[in-house]
């Protein structure tokens, strides 16, 4: 089951940098929760499909990402992405390191929380 959750998320990644919203319906359960750090506009909980789509959403609007990945490590209940994030939205940038840690179950991401290495700078790229 691991090697299916590795691809689970990487899946998830490549669908997200394609702005590809119903392959994210299909790799995200219906309840999943997404928590976000920091204090910026894409900051906070949240709950459900329809609202953890509309953030990929949000952050794909205006903001060109590449995720080059270092490891994804995955067991049958749990991931782990470790990834340099890269990101470009007007005249902003941002590069730094990123952790996704998943649950996963049935096939399915069921909860993500993210952690950057530079939390601040994050939020500054996000502020208007």
């Amino acid at each position: 089951m691991s090697d299916a959750n590795k691809k689970l998320i990487q899946d998830g990644f490549d669908a997200f940098g394609a702005q590809d919203m119903e392959r994210l319906s299909e790799l995200f359960a219906a309840d999943v929760k997404w928590h976000t750090r920091g204090d910026n506009p894409l900051s906070g909980d949240h709950d459900g499909l329809e609202s953890v789509l509309a953030l990929m959403a949000q952050a794909g609007q205006g903001a060109d990402f590449d995720f080059k990945t270092h490891s994804i490590l995955a067991d049958d209940e749990h991931a782990v992405a470790l990834m340099t994030t890269t990101a470009t939205r007007g005249d902003k940038s941002y590069s730094g390191q990123t952790v996704f840690v998943y649950h996963v179950g049935g096939g399915k991401i069921s909860e993500v929380w993210t952690f950057n290495e530079d939390q601040a700078s994050v939020d500054a790229f996000w502020a208007d």
